[in-house]
């Protein structure tokens, strides 16, 4: 079902039901479709109201007669266009949910590289205060590609599996850098798991 209507800024316009962000109490913004251009547009909900949007047969009823006769045969034409329209809606509806998807997951992918950025950081202090408790210089780390190795090392010092997605190595032993304590091979070598 569609609700054709007539805005001052975008001349015809249809509010396609079927879309189910413009269905009856969904909250948000309205999609409609812009007939002189076949092109999208959002609303506010609250902005579909005359004299905004006026429906189809009340703009109709407010013109001179010449006016109205010429307007509804305009108004004729473009309903007889409906199935193309619909055609386009749904082409711009699948492209900008595309867009959508696209930067949803680009925005998670630079999340989790800031994520990773500080759990190498938190790694890092924690490697420093290891060294420093057993009085070892500290003589910086390595970042190695990060690697999801079937064997599972687990930390001489605290027992916690060491997590080598984060990539950290000590410099010095050149063994993995645990990110729960900061211990390295320095004073002991991780065992197998």
């Amino acid at each position: 079902m569609q609700w054709w209507g007539y805005s001052k800024e975008h001349g015809w316009v249809v509010l396609d039901r079927s879309i189910s962000s413009n269905r009856p109490g969904v909250k948000g913004d309205l999609l409609f479709f812009r007939c002189r251009d076949s092109t999208t547009f959002l609303a506010k909900r609250a902005s579909w109201e005359a004299p905004a949007y006026t429906f189809a047969r009340n703009y109709l009823r407010g013109l001179a007669p010449e006016e109205s006769a010429q307007a509804a045969a305009e108004l004729e034409a473009l309903e007889s266009r409906w199935p193309e329209f619909e055609l386009e809606i749904g082409r711009q509806q699948h492209e900008a949910e595309a867009r959508a998807e696209v930067a949803r997951l680009e925005a998670e992918r630079l999340q989790q590289q800031r994520e990773l950025a500080q759990r190498k950081q938190d790694t890092i202090a924690k490697h420093r205060g290891f060294l420093q408790r057993l009085g070892l210089p500290y003589g910086g780390v390595a970042e190695v590609a990060p690697t999801k190795s079937r064997r599972a090392v687990r930390c001489a010092a605290c027992g916690k599996t060491i997590d080598r997605a984060i990539g950290v190595q000590c410099a010095t032993c050149t063994e993995p850098v645990c990110a729960s304590c900061g211990a390295c091979g320095c004073g002991s070598k991780p065992q197998p798991a």
